[in-house]
């Protein structure tokens, strides 16, 4: 699949994640309130731990999804979602399910920002504003759906529903989740990509290091080349005078005198 494809595959689940957890916790109120007799108060300490939950675990599971992997948080999300809806289903104290609020918030963090991450991974400045709009279109229409359909859902198949449809939502994106995975052709890293720049030889490597050092004389002379060096054998500097005897005894050597003449041995 390409790039784009893929993408679409991440805003469908996007879309199921929303209606999922719509039916689920738009509803638990409702359900606490036919099963338990909870009045405003209780609904309202319920949000208030949902909200307290999610502070924190959107933290942490955000910097698992990037530590380990958005599909690998996306994976344990989606399957730790379906059980906790399944053992939803079968809870009977009140205490327990507001353990499992808890404990439904945490898991559900593996996938909201795994899933956000996803859509706006590879684009330009640009491309990150335009697929963030798409995914608050995805998220507020899948919202809306929930909202206007769940109640009819709740009332056909009972208080049960706020469990069974959830786990069944959130068990075929786990599925479609691996499907996803196996679509992700396999390409080499960036570091690994071969270049058009030739690999030089160890000649050319020779070359190439004994201009730069010519190079580099150039731009900072020695101080032999400036005449104010030291003497390679003994380390005394050199001077005018010095130099002026070692040239005058080289002309004598040979038998040149200063005039350029020959001397007659």
């Amino acid at each position: 699949m390409t790039h784009r494809q893929l993408k679409t595959g991440y805003f469908a689940l996007a879309g199921l994640n929303t209606i999922a957890s719509s039916y689920y916790f738009n509803y638990l109120f409702f359900f606490l309130r036919d099963q338990f007799g909870f009045g405003d108060k209780e609904n309202l300490c319920i949000s208030a731990l949902h909200g307290l939950v999610y502070i924190f675990a959107a933290v942490q599971c955000g910097k698992f999804a990037e530590r380990r992997g958005n599909l690998l948080s996306l994976k344990i999300g989606f399957a730790c979602l379906t059980v906790s809806m399944v053992i939803g289903a079968f809870l009977q104290g009140t205490t327990a399910l507001f353990l499992l609020v808890a404990g439904y918030t945490t898991v559900l963090l593996f996938t909201w920002p795994a899933l956000e991450s996803l859509v706006s991974t590879r684009e330009s400045r640009a491309g990150v504003q335009r697929m963030v709009g798409i995914y608050n279109c995805t998220w507020a229409g899948a919202a809306a759906f929930a909202y206007f359909t769940g109640g009819k859902l709740y009332d056909v198949f009972g208080r049960g529903a706020i469990f069974w449809l959830p786990a069944g939502i959130f068990a075929v994106q786990f599925i479609f989740t691996l499907w996803l995975e196996k679509q992700i052709p396999v390409t080499r890293p960036a570091d690994t990509w071969p270049t058009n720049e030739p690999t030089p030889s160890p000649s050319q490597e020779g070359s190439e290091k004994g201009s730069d050092t010519a190079d580099a004389r150039l731009l900072f002379p020695s101080s032999e080349g400036l005449g104010v060096g030291s003497d390679k054998t003994n380390g005394t500097p050199h001077s005018p005078e010095a130099d002026g005897r070692a040239r005058h005894s080289v002309r004598a050597g040979l038998g040149q005198t200063d005039d350029g003449a020959h001397g007659v041995t």
